[in-house]
């Protein structure tokens, strides 16, 4: 337990239903307030990191939107694609992103992985909101 209050447990969910590519990747997941972050053997400081942030900007983003979700949002951390990308299902409550390499200089001196995450947690609210 860390002072998030996160705790990581083995995810129970099969890996088919979030579209892993990977299969034979180890994955888990940690829950926080709002969120759950499927993560692979490996990214633990990154999914740590990704619900932090994502408990940061969701009371500014619901409260903007006066919308919370139904449900804990599942953000999936990928990590063996050679790309960097988000993507938000609002059907299925959840957010897809494929991690940049943690020392990579992405969009200058901007936080990539808040924007991300800030980005596509707008899109989930957005779109449940319309």
């Amino acid at each position: 337990m860390s002072t998030f209050g996160l705790a990581t447990v083995h995810s129970q969910t099969s890996p088919l239903y979030y579209d892993y590519s990977h299969n034979h990747l180890e994955w888990f997941t940690i829950e926080s307030e709002h969120f759950l972050i499927h993560f692979q053997d490996g990214n633990s400081r990154s999914a740590k990191v990704t619900a932090r942030i994502a408990e940061e900007i969701y009371a500014p983003i619901t409260e903007l939107y006066q919308l919370e979700p139904d449900q804990k949002v599942s953000i999936v951390l990928k990590d063996r694609d050679d790309y960097s990308n988000g993507a938000a299902y609002f059907f299925d409550n959840k957010i897809d992103i494929w991690l940049p390499a943690l020392d990579t200089p992405l969009r200058g001196t901007h936080n990539w992985l808040r924007n991300v995450i800030t980005h596509e947690f707008t899109h989930i609210i957005q779109i449940q909101k319309a």
